[in-house]
């Protein structure tokens, strides 16, 4: 996993306005799962980029989806405009 992360944010880093990856450690009695990964990852977004970063949170798009994920080429201008 960390090396799949390591090599998208080399290649899609300077493209993004931000790109981070968050490593969740499972917690003793913790259901391993998609929606537990996303959990963990909007927690450690907020700890960096709202209370370190002092970042509004209504000025952050979150998106979570898979190292083998195809975007279309327009889809995150239509999220930052509307």
């Amino acid at each position: 996993a960390v090396e799949t992360a390591t090599q998208l944010q080399l290649e899609y880093g300077s493209r993004l306005g931000g790109f981070c990856y968050a490593l969740h450690p499972l917690a003793e009695g913790e259901v391993a799962g998609k929606s537990s990964n996303e959990n963990w990852a909007a927690r450690c977004i907020a700890q960096t980029m709202v209370k370190t970063m002092r970042i509004n949170p209504d000025n952050i798009i979150l998106t979570t989806c898979d190292a083998d994920t195809y975007f279309h080429p327009n889809h995150f201008a239509c999220l930052s405009h509307h």
